[in-house]
């Protein structure tokens, strides 16, 4: 299953160590960083997803971790319940 890229998919908390050294409030450090770092721990940290390239230039979508997908699906009620009940939360508070 691919998902097409966006550039707000920019990082994910499982590989946030990895991510010290780069620059997030300046330029596009992160965005360019990101893919490779997705890429060099897919199999061992399993975060949620990679990106269809390694090299930013080229991404164009991301590429799931099979136990996360497995897991989504799942937990597929329970999630759309969750995400339901919280936008009916924010719904209400009138922001």
């Amino acid at each position: 299953m691919k998902v097409f890229w966006s550039s707000s998919l920019r990082s994910t908390p499982f590989l946030e160590a990895d991510l010290g050294a780069v620059s997030r409030g300046k330029g596009n450090q992160l965005d360019v960083a990101m893919p490779a770092i997705a890429e060099r721990h897919f199999d061992r940290r399993r975060p949620l997803y990679r990106f269809d390239s390694t090299e930013y230039k080229t991404c164009q979508g991301i590429i799931p971790h099979p136990d996360w997908l497995h897991y989504l699906q799942q937990h597929d009620p329970i999630i759309r319940r969750w995400a339901a009940w919280e936008w009916l939360t924010y719904y209400r508070s009138g922001v």
